[in-house]
């Protein structure tokens, strides 16, 4: 009976411990104004930008092209990350007023993820909530980037290096975006670039199969004991 306890205890540590955790992203999140040795982890995309932060990038107007080219036409930083230049965009989610389900979602991963807007219920769809559901993911060993699009508004975006501090996200886990642009506007669409994973193995199906040949074990023990 003990051993059949301990076995249902690691079961559940390790069950625990594959449940997807969250990374919380927001505006204030954005160190773009200085280099900390690791790599900018943001850039903003501004109609009259302050070109003496490093991480502000100007756009002639509010459109999806000239934010590609403010975020990617442009040398590559010290740290050595190119942004979005060449990277695919996996994923995106497009926005519609008024309702959390997103109108469109587009990109090579749109059946690996679900996006619900205005999450939090502040009812300013200024927030949104991206959830991992399986199959092939964002690989961001070492790079990957999540782009938050307004509207008319200046910042017009942002872009965030999701793989540096304070993210470190790993492609599964979700993502809660909040305070964006709040009581002056909402997001327009979300979208995320890098390099697809392969398709992993469910590690929850994994899990319970350990657990299941773990109790087996345990009433194995328990016959030899009782004979």
């Amino acid at each position: 009976m003990k051993l059949l306890q301990t076995t249902l205890l690691v079961t559940t540590l390790l069950l625990a411990c594959f449940q997807a955790q969250a990374v919380s992203v927001s505006p204030s999140d954005c160190d773009f104004r200085v280099d900390d040795g690791d790599g900018l982890n943001c850039l903003v995309a501004r109609i009259q930008p302050n070109l003496n932060n490093p991480g502000e990038r100007k756009v002639t107007n509010p459109g999806n092209g000239s934010i590609i080219n403010a975020f990617s036409n442009f040398p590559v930083l010290p740290d050595g990350y190119d942004w979005i230049n060449g990277l695919e965009e996996l994923y995106k989610a497009e926005s519609k007023d008024g309702q959390s389900a997103p109108d469109k979602e587009l990109g090579s991963l749109a059946g690996s993820y679900t996006t619900l807007f205005d999450w939090d219920k502040e009812e300013d769809f200024a927030s949104a909530k991206v959830t991992y559901d399986g199959g092939s993911f964002v690989d961001c060993t070492l790079e990957c980037y999540l782009l938050v699009k307004g509207g008319n508004h200046d910042p017009v975006a942002y872009l965030f290096n999701l793989a540096l501090n304070p993210f470190g996200w790993d492609g599964k886990m979700d993502l809660l975006l909040s305070d964006f642009w709040t009581g002056r506007g909402s997001i327009s669409y979300l979208a995320l670039y890098g390099n697809a994973s392969p398709n992993p193995v469910p590690l929850p199906a994994g899990v319970w199969l350990f657990g299941t040949a773990l109790i087996g074990l345990a009433g194995f023990g328990k016959r030899r004991k009782a004979a």
